[in-house]
């Protein structure tokens, strides 16, 4: 059985630091291979790239999630006990509760609340002679989620926003930036914890479809209710990655900016907004542990190994996609991607696997955005650094999509 190509250095902390979206794929081509073998943080690690590693790796029988990720990573992303680190049935009974949040009334609940804020916003930036965007609709989205979640008509987001966002853009940092960043966590742990013990001891009554509601009420497969520290982690769960959705409506943004704009009926809009989805850097890998040893394409992984997924590659790999790195939403005229081939908030199967409940929310949230950028307001791109920084997580324009002569029609 071949060894697994393996590179020479030590250790690549450093470089998947310096160069997190394209490590996985720039050396997997450096080998002439779909994976090779490396360390990460001093441990034994397989990186995987393209449609046919995602497959493997999302087998629940030779993969599991609890504790694959680095815990400095987990525990700042996902915090502790939540259904990210789950595997089986004790997933499959998690993730139940979350998909139940994603309903057609709920969702376009949320699409008419994005609706109305985007509309009152843009109001106060007609007054502002530039708007720097990605605050701005990183805040926006903070204030629609808490609503939709279950706060109020109203809630007040002003700490929390930060919080949220520390947790999801500073998951890779490291030294004081990563430690403040993981204070913020601890806070927001608290403050989702007391959330729920309000919501069970009758002081706060969300709506009994919302997700707060409906987490403060699951129990689990033997009939229990989750800790309040672990409802707290899934209602953060919920509130965090949606208020990550403003960073894909800044991707938007920039698109919107830098490609042709689309026309805005629905199948304009979803072949626009599945485009940016796939070649936005969002998550650049997922992480996975094997079960056992396991065989691949002749290869041998250990048992308890380490395993990394390259989402962004994948997601660009020109054996699915025709001239990958160009944006061209027609790509998708007829077309609709595979379970594997395009990955951008995980793979396979939504109900039985690790793929994001949240991806129809987050594909209806950018079209809404898409659509009022195009059809309801004026505004020009004044200079600016219009890249993405890839060094970031996500890979957001550097220099933050300011929009100047911002005006409704």
């Amino acid at each position: 059985m071949p060894d697994i190509p393996a590179d020479r250095a030590p250790d690549a902390t450093l470089q998947l630091r310096a160069d997190p979206y394209r490590f996985i794929s720039a050396r997997c081509r450096a080998h002439g291979s779909d994976l090779f073998a490396t360390r990460v943080l001093m441990e034994p690690a397989i990186c995987l790239h393209g449609a046919a590693a995602a497959e493997l790796f999302y087998d629940t029988d030779r993969f599991r999630r609890a504790g694959a990720l680095p815990g400095r990573i987990r525990k700042l992303l996902f915090g502790e006990g939540g259904v990210q680190g789950l595997d089986g049935a004790v997933h499959a009974h998690r993730k139940a509760m979350h998909l139940s949040f994603m309903t057609p009334e709920r969702m376009a609940e949320m699409e008419t609340l994005l609706l109305d804020k985007l509309r009152i916003r843009a109001a106060a930036w007609e007054e502002r002679g530039t708007v720097e965007m990605h605050d701005a609709l990183v805040g926006l989205v903070a204030d629609v989620a808490a609503t939709w979640c279950g706060l109020g008509p109203e809630p007040d987001m002003t700490r929390r926003r930060d919080q949220l966002q520390s947790m999801f853009e500073q998951a890779g940092s490291a030294g004081p930036v990563y430690w403040a960043a993981r204070l913020d966590r601890r806070r927001a742990d608290t403050w989702a914890r007391d959330l729920v013990d309000a919501v069970r001891a009758g002081l706060a009554t969300p709506p009994a479809d919302s997700p707060l509601a409906i987490i403060a009420d699951w129990r689990d497969a033997e009939g229990a209710l989750l800790s309040p520290e672990v409802a707290g982690v899934e209602f953060l769960n919920v509130l965090r990655p949606i208020t990550a959705v403003g960073d894909w409506l800044v991707f938007v943004l920039h698109a919107l900016a830098v490609e042709e704009a689309p026309d805005t009926d629905d199948a304009s809009l979803k072949r626009f907004v599945t485009e940016v989805r796939r070649l936005y850097p969002f998550f650049p890998m997922l992480g996975a542990r094997t079960t056992r040893a396991v065989e691949w394409q002749g290869h041998a992984f250990p048992a308890d190994r380490l395993v990394l997924l390259d989402v962004w590659g994948t997601n660009r790999d020109p054996r699915v996609w025709d001239d990958p790195d160009r944006f061209a939403p027609s790509r998708f005229e007829g077309h609709t991607p595979g379970p594997f081939e395009m990955i951008p908030q995980g793979g396979g199967d939504h109900a039985t696997g690790h793929r994001c409940s949240g991806e129809w929310l987050t594909e209806r949230m950018m079209r809404v955005a898409a659509r009022f950028f195009v059809e309801e307001l004026d505004w020009d791109v004044p200079e600016q650094k219009l890249d993405l920084d890839y060094r970031r997580l996500p890979g957001l324009p550097r220099g933050g999509m300011p929009l100047s002569r911002i005006a409704r029609r």
